[in-house]
């Protein structure tokens, strides 16, 4: 699954480098002056330095008040000038209280007043036709206006273009699409991860995986156009959660692979949460841009040893074949290529941006590969012992079925020898003379006292039948004397019902080898049967 979304996901990356011959990037070299200049007559008189557009993140354009930016556009643009379709301009990020666009030196874009900051709004517009019938050399300038505390950094911002409208705005929405798209999984993810994890709170890497889920969410939303609908006017807050949320998705991430690698958080990671934390609080104490900016550089400086840190810990549970380890590192490895593409797409050495935002659904995928084999395995042993309980359960229903069919013919093969000691015993009153009598009854009911002892044994030992361990201690033995024995202890049931009972067996009949005890309970169980169900 992870393979085949990460194929989806660099085939759509793969289709946004494709360089569309109907819009042309605007990064490059630009030139820039003080103070605030629309009239193109004005501009030789002028002092122009030259910049990189995007700006770095070291050379800033140090001057407050207005600044005047401005290029020639390319020979793509005046075809595209000449032809009879609209254009549109596309500016992703304003880092200014005011902001003026022109062509030419006419006004085409205006945002912010004195009242109102401009500052982290988006430009997605439309070239008024005037516009389009300037005369070539087409030169466009933008005019800034900051206060002190303002940096310029990051104007033109990483997608600053211009080009046929209907191209423009198509691949404005294809991106909006794909990057709420994702937005919504992300969120999705992280508020169902969260509910399980009020379910259940004891799987802890449940709120860890939610809570970085929702950030990302937020950190995205933050870096998309469609947050002016939120922040329009508010960059100032906009930049506050922004630099929160990269702050707390490291430590999250951290903390999340310490769980489910050691089962705990150590000692490093806990460290770097409680100054992450210090940090987090700054930024939303922070009352300028200045204040945010000496955090970010302190974060920043923070991340270096942090990351080594972090790959490292991976790395060596990677190379100890967990598999957890080996999916969190992959997705870390993505991140970090992805970074690296957009720092040289920002310096003007590969064709397109934001591909860090292509690898991220990869990064969460993996995790969420981590957390669903968890649950894989702990159903898995839901039902083995789920299995084992339902065999144990069976084994208990026989052996319970197996008590009671015991205790009915241990009740049944008590009442036998009972009953033939009670006749014995009366034979003996009626006739006290016959002494050949008396002895042969005397040994009749010595033989039924050691069956009623035998069946008491047999009791006492029910945990043996229960568990199948029942031994049988044979030997040699008559077979027609314990028959003879077994009639006699039954003549008291038979003659009752009118019953006669006799034995036929060879006086030749060699001894059998058995147990006396289990063949005498068989012959009683037998022929009491054969009297009871006898009409």
């Amino acid at each position: 699954d992870t393979l085949r979304l990460g194929i989806f996901l660099l085939s759509l990356f793969l289709v946004n480098c494709k360089p569309n011959p109907g819009i042309i990037s605007l990064n490059g070299e630009w030139e820039y002056t003080s103070g605030h200049h629309t009239d193109p007559a004005a501009w030789d008189k002028l002092e122009w330095k030259k910049i990189q557009v995007p700006f770095s993140q070291v050379k800033e354009i140090s001057e407050d008040g207005w600044v005047t930016l401005k290029r020639t556009l390319p020979k793509e643009a005046e075809t595209l000038f000449a032809g009879e379709e609209p254009i549109a301009f596309r500016s992703d990020t304003l880092i200014a209280d005011q902001i003026e666009f022109h062509i030419n030196g006419r006004l085409f874009f205006r945002e912010g007043t004195a009242e109102k900051s401009a500052w982290g709004n988006s430009v997605l517009t439309n070239l008024p036709d005037p516009i389009k019938k300037q005369m070539s050399p087409l030169i466009i300038s933008a005019a800034f206006h900051k206060t002190a505390d303002i940096p310029y950094r990051e104007w033109p911002t990483l997608n600053n273009k211009i080009g046929i409208s209907n191209e423009i705005f198509s691949e404005y929405y294809i991106g909006e699409t794909i990057s709420f798209s994702l937005l919504s999984i992300y969120f999705l993810t992280g508020l169902y991860h969260l509910l399980l994890y009020f379910k259940r709170r004891k799987d802890f890497h449940n709120l860890l995986f939610g809570l970085l889920c929702v950030i990302l969410t937020f950190y995205w939303f933050c870096r998309n156009p469609s947050r002016d609908f939120i922040f329009r006017g508010n960059g100032f807050w906009e930049f506050k959660i922004e630099i929160l949320v990269a702050i707390l998705f490291p430590n999250l991430f951290s903390l999340f692979s310490n769980y489910i690698l050691e089962g705990k958080i150590n000692t490093i990671s806990r460290f770097t949460s409680y100054l992450l934390v210090c940090l987090g609080v700054g930024t939303l104490s922070a009352a300028n841009i200045i204040f945010l900016q000496k955090i970010l550089f302190i974060w920043q400086i923070m991340m270096i040893p942090f990351v080594l840190y972090l790959l490292g810990h991976l790395t060596f549970f990677a190379f100890k074949r967990n598999k957890d380890a080996i999916r969190m590192l992959t997705g870390a490895i993505v991140m970090t290529f992805g970074t690296l593409y957009d720092i040289l797409a920002g310096l003007g050495f590969a064709p397109t941006l934001n591909a860090l935002q292509y690898c991220f659904p990869i990064f969460i995928l993996n995790i969420a590969v981590i957390l669903a084999n968890k649950y894989v395995k702990a159903f898995n042993e839901s039902d083995r012992l789920n299995e084992e309980l339902s065999e144990k359960n069976a084994v208990l229903a026989k052996a319970d079925k197996m008590k009671d069919e015991f205790l009915a013919n241990t009740s049944h093969e008590l009442r036998t020898p009972l009953n033939g000691i009670i006749g014995l015993a009366e034979s003996n009153l009626f006739d006290p003379k016959d002494s050949i009598q008396i002895q042969k009854n005397s040994e009749m009911i010595i033989s039924s006292g050691r069956r009623l002892s035998s069946l008491v044994n047999d009791i006492l030992d029910f945990s043996k039948l229960k568990n199948a361990e029942i031994f049988l201690k044979n030997k040699a033995i008559d077979v027609k004397k314990i028959a003879e024995l077994v009639t006699t202890l039954s003549l008291p049931l038979a003659k009752p019902r009118g019953l006669s009972l006799s034995v036929e067996i060879s006086d030749d009949l060699p001894l059998a080898n058995a147990d006396e005890d289990r063949l005498q309970q068989i012959l009683i169980n037998l022929v009491g049967n054969g009297i009871k169900f006898t009409h």
